[in-house]
């Protein structure tokens, strides 16, 4: 085969596997180009999530004081009744006395 015949054969199949690689490289690169958009689109539901999640926790926060009582203040609410009723008691045992 001579040279003139087998340059542009060769030319063609240079020009075939160009174009076989940019289409192969052009699908790979739209698959991955769908991908990030993909993750863009769960980061900011992810996102969406957190500031939901954030705003339940402050309204929690918020609201935690007025369901619950903390051990020190319920150690002093404690301690002021039993003061009471030991006078309470005291005040029993006197009238029972001059009984």
């Amino acid at each position: 085969m001579p040279l003139s015949e087998a340059l542009p054969l060769l030319l063609g199949i240079v020009a075939l596997f160009v174009g076989l690689i940019k289409f192969f490289l052009d699908r790979y690169l739209a698959q991955i180009e769908k991908r990030f958009d993909q993750l863009e689109e769960a980061m900011r539901n992810e996102a969406a999530g957190v500031t939901a999640l954030r705003e339940e926790f402050l309204r929690l926060k918020a609201e935690l004081p007025l369901h619950y009582v903390r051990r020190e203040d319920d150690i002093r609410n404690q301690t002021v009744i039993n003061a009471k009723l030991d006078a309470l008691y005291l005040k029993i045992e006197g009238l029972k006395e001059k009984v």
